[in-house]
């Protein structure tokens, strides 16, 4: 298990901005976004207010040379961010810190049809998610080829979800920093 804290490794992402044009540093806004998504903010202006109710926390860590970003600036840094880059290194933070406990519990399975998805050369897409009641966590999510129950999806996602183990929310504190 790797003890990078989460600050030190959004540190380590690639910036696409043009560095002349960046009035906030990249990790800064990644890790104020990423502290308000897990505890509850759900779009740019909730991002933003939580970072604004937080600021005298924040600077306790960031330097913040441009204050706490608008709603705009959080959803723009994010439009550049290149997504495998941040899902891989925000599945490994995960991974990293939840690796210790077995998972228990109940296991719910959903399938859901996305809506919209449908066109002209290609039918719906179909997503299961897994999700770790006890614990609090989505396991995963899996892009399934055609419509079926969702114990047959499940069964072929079984080995990158029930595999992994996972530790308590209240470890996550520690590897903030």
């Amino acid at each position: 298990m790797s003890n990078i804290p989460l600050l030190d490794r959004i540190m380590q992402l690639k910036d696409p901005r043009q560095s002349a044009k960046c009035t906030h540093d990249l990790g800064e806004v990644v890790f104020m976004t990423t502290c308000a998504l897990l505890c509850g903010a759900d779009d740019w202006n909730g991002i933003e207010f939580f970072a604004h109710e937080r600021e005298d926390w924040f600077r306790q860590y960031l330097r913040l040379p441009g204050g706490i970003p608008s709603h705009d600036t959080f959803n723009r840094v994010f439009s550049l961010l290149d997504p495998a880059q941040f899902r891989e290194f925000f599945t490994t933070w995960v991974q990293d810190i939840l690796i210790d406990t077995p998972l228990s519990g109940v296991v719910a399975i959903d399938g859901k049809t996305v809506r919209g998805s449908r066109a002209r050369h290609h039918g719906a897409i179909h997503m299961v998610n897994a999700w770790a009641c006890e614990d609090g966590i989505a396991l995963g999510q899996f892009k399934v080829d055609a419509k079926s129950n969702e114990i047959s999806a499940a069964v072929c996602g079984s080995s990158m979800v029930f595999t992994q183990s996972f530790n308590r929310q209240h470890h996550w504190v520690g590897h903030l920093f």
